[in-house]
This record gives structure tokens, C-alpha cells and sequence, in this order.
């Protein structure tokens, strides 16, 4: 049996960088079905939302990560 050799740090950036991609893949889902649907207004109401929220969570994201990354190279 082998133990998770990896710190609860690192665990957490990766489980919130799998969020942010399924969230990223949930609105490119709408994106397509408002496209197919041929409702592009459905879409352009959440686009400032989504640029706004999802700029801010990618950087504090990639820094929580960054972050990780370097406490286990240390550790």
C-alpha cells in the first residue's frame, strides 16, 4: 500500500486547478450551445462575467499552484 507521499498544500492547488478547467469547459459548453442553439445573446450576457471572474481565478489559481510547486521541490 503506498501512502500519498504529497503535502495538503499541493493536493489543494491541484484539486482547485480541476475546478477551474471544469468550470473553463462548462462555460465553453455554453458557448457552443448558445452558438448551435443560435442564441448568441445568451452567451454575450455571460461573456463579462466570465472574462472578469475567470482572469482573476486563473492568476490566483496559477500562484496557489506556483506556490505549491515550490514548497515540494523544497521540501
Amino acid at each position: 500500500m503506498t501512502t500519498n507521499q504529497y503535502s495538503s498544500l499541493f493536493r489543494l492547488a491541484v484539486k482547485c486547478m480541476k475546478y477551474f478547467f471544469l468550470g473553463i469547459f462548462g462555460f465553453a459548453v455554453v458557448y457552443f450551445l448558445s452558438v448551435g442553439l443560435n442564441l448568441p445573446k445568451v452567451f454575450a450576457f455571460l461573456l463579462p462575467f466570465m472574462t472578469t471572474w475567470v482572469l482573476n481565478l486563473g492568476i490566483i489559481v496559477l500562484c496557489l499552484m506556483l506556490v505549491a510547486i515550490i514548497f515540494e521541490s523544497l521540501r
